[in-house]
């Protein structure tokens, strides 16, 4: 638990302190450092016997490599945004929209499939334990990087 909060409550600071208006390098440091952290997050609250452990890993290399996309994807989309938030034409803006409902309907895929594959070959309810950590992981950033992405003005 400790990792967790220490982990969340430094990404949160330097996210909300480093910028009033988030920038495309502080979206990729922001994306390198979760992604290396989250790791050991998940390690300590997953909490396997061995034998379930090493087949857990497997899965989770494989869920790393299809959330990357999705991680890689959603950071374009934001860069995008912020470079024209000013002046975004109705085009751009049904493009950006799109965009992130589209990686909504990839993350629920994603996670759909390796929650499946978790409680076939380990258990329902190492399944949850990880859908639960990721969620929690997932929404805790996104949610303080979004207070730093300016709203569209109202003009």
């Amino acid at each position: 638990m400790n990792c967790l909060l220490i982990f969340i409550g430094t990404l949160l600071i330097t996210i909300s302190s480093a910028f009033a208006q988030v920038t495309s390098q502080d979206l990729d440091i922001i994306k390198d450092v979760f992604q290396k952290e989250k790791r050991s997050i998940v390690k300590e609250y997953i909490d396997l016997p061995e034998a379930e452990s090493k087949k857990f890993w497997v899965i989770y290399k494989d869920y790393e490599a299809d959330s990357k996309i999705l991680i890689d994807r959603r950071v374009s989309n934001i860069k995008r945004y912020n470079s024209m938030h000013e002046s975004l034409t109705p085009e751009a803006i049904d493009a950006i929209v799109e965009e992130g409902f589209e990686l909504d309907k990839l993350r629920l895929k994603i996670d759909k499939t390796y929650y499946k594959r978790i409680s076939k070959e380990i258990s329902p309810k190492t399944a949850i334990r990880f859908m639960q950590i990721e969620d929690f992981l997932t929404t805790s950033v996104l949610s303080e990087l979004y207070k730093n992405i300016p709203f569209v003005s109202s003009n």
